[in-house]
């Protein structure tokens, strides 16, 4: 309790928002693949183009942002694991490689986004 107390306030806010905003992005992947998906896919084609167009446009719209700032906060608890100042002092250092791998799987939706379904999207 007593390390909870010396963390300074922008060190656990970024731990705070860096995973609330990874576990949003998190949660929305999967209630699209579990959820909205077989429900799409119950819909005559028109329909479901239709549909799938749609949720993909609400995803492109709010999933982007939350990866960066998700990632953006990550990386910056990785480079406070790795500074000497007294105010980063309570990240620990063997946190570093977490944080960085972390940073980059949240920033990771993108690119696999871009290079695996915009086939599939250019052809709807």
């Amino acid at each position: 309790m007593s390390d909870l107390l010396q963390t300074p306030l922008p060190i656990r806010l970024a731990q705070t928002l860096g995973l609330t905003a990874a576990g949003l992005l998190a949660g929305s992947s999967i209630s699209f693949s579990l959820v909205a998906l077989p429900r799409i896919l119950e819909s005559p084609t028109p329909l479901l183009i239709q549909q799938w167009k749609n949720l993909f446009n609400a995803g492109k719209l709010w999933m982007p942002p939350f990866a960066l700032l998700s990632s953006s906060l990550l990386f910056y608890l990785a480079s406070q694991a790795r500074s000497r100042s007294p105010s980063s002092a309570s990240v620990a250092p063997d946190r570093f490689w977490g944080y960085v791998g972390a940073g980059v799987l949240a920033l990771s939706i993108v690119p696999y986004t871009v290079l695996f379904m915009s086939g599939t999207n250019a052809r709807l």
